[in-house]
C-alpha cells in the first residue's frame, strides 16, 4: 500500500490490527496523552526481558495516559 503521509503527523499511517482489521495509527491513539510505538520481535533472544520491562513501564504510567502499540517484526 502506498500512501502520502504528512511527515509531522503519523496519524495517517495505515496499519493492520492483530485481528486483520485495516485502520490508521490515528484510530489507535485517540484519547491517550502519550503513545509509545514499538517494534517487537518475539524470536529475539532478549525478547522476554524487553517485554517484562515494557510491561513494567506501561503498568507504572498507564494511569497517566500512556499506551503502548506494538508491531511484530517476525
Amino acid at each position: 500500500m502506498i500512501c502520502e503521509v504528512d511527515e509531522t503527523d503519523i496519524k495517517g499511517i495505515p496499519v493492520t490490527s492483530i485481528e486483520g482489521e485495516k485502520m490508521f495509527i490515528g484510530d489507535l491513539i485517540k484519547g491517550f496523552k502519550l503513545t509509545v510505538i514499538v517494534n517487537v520481535a518475539s524470536k529475539w533472544a532478549f525478547a522476554h526481558k524487553s517485554y517484562v520491562e515494557l510491561v513494567n513501564v506501561y503498568d507504572e504510567y498507564m494511569p497517566y495516559g500512556l499506551q503502548v502499540i506494538a508491531f511484530p517484526s517476525d
